[in-house]
Order: structure tokens, then C-alpha cells, then sequence
């Protein structure tokens, strides 16, 4: 995946000034994925970035398919096993 376009600050300065509504890049999206991640981890709020996100794979056919494909492959490793 290719670096973000925008720094990370700049993206979450942009999210906070929309409803989900901005375009952003293929990889800007999973740089706001992998914060997502952080922050939900760490018992975080996405606040304004869902719909940023949402927004962005509802056009984006590209994302979407490697969305699913990570999730795929998330689901086999954590089969249980038997």
C-alpha cells in the first residue's frame, strides 16, 4: 500500500470540518483505518472519522475488495480450533 498522501494531522484536521463528505485517497483511508484501530484499541472515540471512512469505501470498489480480503484472512487466523 502506498504511503498516505496527507499526514495524519492533516487528515484528522479534515474530518473534524465535515460530515463524511471530503474525498480522500485509497491510501489516506487506511492510514485513517490503522488510527481507528489505535484508538479502538485503546478504548478511544472514531467520532468524525467513521463516516470519512465509510464515505470513502462506499466509492471505493479498490478498498472494498482489499477490505474484505484483510477481513478473510483475519477470520481463518482466528478460527478455533478443533
Amino acid at each position: 500500500m502506498a504511503d498516505a498522501k496527507c499526514p495524519l494531522w492533516k487528515l484528522l484536521l479534515l474530518t473534524a470540518d465535515t460530515e463524511g463528505s471530503i474525498e480522500i485517497s485509497c491510501p489516506d483511508c487506511f492510514t485513517l483505518l490503522d488510527y481507528d484501530a489505535s484508538l479502538l484499541t485503546n478504548g478511544g472515540d472514531l467520532g468524525d472519522l467513521l463516516p470519512v471512512i465509510k464515505h470513502h469505501l462506499s466509492i471505493c470498489s479498490s478498498c472494498q475488495a482489499e477490505i474484505k480480503s484483510w477481513l478473510d484472512e483475519l477470520n481463518e487466523d482466528i478460527k478455533p480450533l478443533n
